[in-house]
Order: structure tokens, then sequence, then C-alpha cells
């Protein structure tokens, strides 16, 4: 019988009471620790060698197992995940990006993340963005501000529709030239901090990365800027995967337990024969389902979100 495991991912994991931490949308630490201890008492934990070992040997693997992979490269994951987890006894999978680790950049969905974490009433951000969207109209080409939002603002998840409409515009609407220049409008009239402090406090660095590496932590792919990887260009997709596989490389990861996880979960069937070919030995989405570890999935394997957690698993 082809085993089941339950993927569990996460993203920030902070002190929701720390004043100075941002308003993130986020797990407690205290809250993600009783949920692993919670866990462990109910289900046995894997690692990503040991799944990778089932798809490529067929090596034993308990069904129901849980995995944790943690997107992003968060410094919350060094903080505050990682000593969680060897008190534990856990390995996490974490899939840090090429451009926030090496570049220090700051990732345009961590911008967007920043300005509605600093601004909880998102409408003085929606009403700039569209009076940009009205005044840039000719100048990039684009359409209506009402074509986009009739288009656009529908509710999904945990997010309102206008959040919606403010993510999935600056996420990947507009053209990619015009995405960019809008969304660092945006943030520099609403956010002064220097971007590259903020990525070092936001992210870990290559040193650390190789720390948890050592550790037993495993790291995988997460690509260079977090794009949504079927609306790029072959040589695009490519970059990314490339990108990932430098990343693997400086850390020391070896290629035969590479593994990979699709920024918003999005991908398409270019994107599985790209990985395919490039060493990498499976991938994660972020559909909900437990993951089945047939040979024909191994490159979109499914994941419960960690709000998902109490009601498929506890």
């Amino acid at each position: 019988m082809t085993p089941r495991i339950n993927v569990i991912m996460y993203h920030y994991i902070r002190d929701l009471n720390d004043p100075g931490n941002y308003h993130f949308k986020a797990l407690d630490i205290k809250d993600f620790k009783e949920q692993l201890i919670v866990l462990k008492e109910k289900y046995s934990f894997t690692t990503m060698e040991a799944v990778i070992d089932y798809f490529n040997h067929g090596t034993e693997l308990k069904d129901g197992s849980i995995l944790l992979t943690f997107d992003d490269g968060y410094r919350d994951h060094l903080e505050n995940v990682f000593p969680i987890l060897q008190e534990l006894k856990i390995q996490g999978s974490f899939f840090p990006l090429y451009s926030a680790i090496v570049e220090k950049k700051l990732l345009s969905v961590n911008k967007i993340h920043l300005l509605l974490a600093t601004h909880l009433d998102p409408k003085p951000l929606i009403d700039f963005l569209m009076q940009i969207l009205t005044e840039r109209r000719e100048e990039y080409g684009l359409e209506s501000v009402e074509a986009y939002y009739t288009r656009l603002a529908k509710p999904f998840r945990f997010d309102s529709a206008e959040l919606i409409f403010f993510k999935r515009l600056l996420q990947k609407e507009l053209p990619s030239s015009a995405r960019i220049e809008i969304l660092d409008e945006v943030f520099r009239h609403f956010f002064m901090e220097c971007e590259q402090e903020i990525s070092e406090k936001l992210y870990m660095n290559l040193d650390e990365l190789k720390v948890m590496k050592e550790a037993g932590m495993h790291i995988g792919g997460h690509g260079d800027v977090h794009d949504w990887l079927s609306s790029l260009t072959s040589d695009q997709k490519k970059h990314e995967i490339q990108s990932s596989m430098e990343l693997l490389r400086k850390v020391g990861v070896e290629s035969n337990y590479w593994s990979f996880c699709y920024p918003y979960g999005d991908y398409n069937d270019e994107m599985i024969r790209l990985l395919d070919a490039s060493d990498f030995q499976v991938a994660f989405t972020t559909e909900v389902e437990k993951a089945s570890l047939r040979k024909d999935r191994r490159y979109v394997l499914p994941r419960f979100d960690t709000n998902n957690v109490r009601k498929e698993l506890l």
C-alpha cells in the first residue's frame, strides 16, 4: 500500500505579544510548540531524506507520518523554530530563496506583507495604489482600475476581497516591469526603513543555514525571488531552478536529497519537467490534503497549512 503522509507548512512563527514585531499573520511561538507536543503524542515524525529514500529505494516509511516544512528562510525559523525542533528531536525542512539569503534583497512578497502588517486598515494602501494605477495607466498600458478590481477582488481562504485585490495585483497581475516599479513606489510612500536593514532582520544568512543543516535540519530550494512560476518564460523558470541549485550547493546539500517548494504553490507541467531534469527529487505545493507518495506525484506533494492542523490532524 502506498503510504500517505501529513506535510505541514509554516511561515512566520514569532512572539505575538512582542510590540517590536510587525503584525504579520503569524503563529505564536507558544502555540507552535504546543502544537508539536500534541502531534508528537499522536503521530510519528519523518524526515525529508526518508521521504526521498522511499521514492528512490522503496525504504520503509510509516503511513500517517508527519513532515514539517518552513517557507522563505525567515529569521523566525532560526531563532524561534530551530531550538524547539532540537529540543523535541524533530527535523524541519526549510525553503529559503537565493536573492534573500545571498544577495540580501527584500522580496516583493515581503514588501506586501510589511505594508499590510503596518497598516491594519488597508484602505489607505488600496486608495494610493488605485491612484497610481489611474495616473500610470497610459504609461504602462494598464487596464482600468475597475477591470482589475472586478477580476481580482474575491475573498480567498483567510483574506477579504480587498486584500486579495491588493495582493494579487502586486504579486502577479500587472505586467512585470510595471508591477515592480509600482510596488516600490507604494512601499517607499508608506515605509521609510532601509530595505537592506529590513532584509537582514527578516531573513537568515548563509552561515546560519549551514549551522541548521549540520544540526540535522533539511534545506531545500524555493527559487530566487518568490515569483509565480507558471507565468514565467522557460528561461526564467530555469533561472529560478538554477538559483535554488546554487544556494543548495553553497549550503552543502547533497544533490541526491534536493527538494523544492513552489512559491505560492504555483507550478505547471514545464516546471515539473525542469525540476526532474535538474536532480530535484521531490517538490511541494500548497494544495490542502494528505500527501500520497505515488511515484507519479513526487513533484506535486500537497501540504496542510498550520491553520488546517487542528481541523485535519488534532
